[in-house]
């Protein structure tokens, strides 16, 4: 009975210890763009270790429109991040939205650290999060 018990412990010590190892931070995506004569969706959202222009990594899609947020897990790292999307003109005309980080300058996501990534219609704004 005793070796059972100790088996168990053991077993649960190892699986806590393996997730301590996944190390993340997270994105906190946020579209406060607002013009009344169109409307700005992010489509994709991705990462670039060391904010180098290159190698891009799809990290999300979907529809992030004005006024919503969406949470994002990463790894650990310093990353470039990139909005992709489509301004909507009331007209009807559609432009591309492709915005990043500021070049060379990577955003560096500590364990278990929060970074809003602002696009408000110009461009995007980082923030840490308390």
């Amino acid at each position: 009975m005793n070796k059972k018990i100790y088996f168990v412990l053991i077993l649960s010590f190892l699986l806590s210890s393996c997730q301590l190892d996944n190390k993340y931070s997270y994105i906190l995506a946020v579209n406060t763009s607002y013009n009344k004569y169109y409307e700005d969706v992010i489509t994709d959202i991705y990462v670039c270790e060391n904010a180098t222009n290159d190698n891009y990594k799809s990290v999300w899609t979907g529809k992030l429109l004005p006024g919503q947020t969406v949470q994002l897990e990463i790894d650990c790292g310093n990353y470039g991040v990139k909005y992709k999307g489509i301004r909507y003109y009331n007209s009807g005309i559609e432009k591309s939205i492709d915005v990043t980080t500021d070049y060379k300058a990577p955003v560096r996501f500590a364990q278990f650290w929060t970074f809003k990534i602002i696009y408000d219609g110009n461009g995007i704004e980082v923030i840490e999060e308390d």
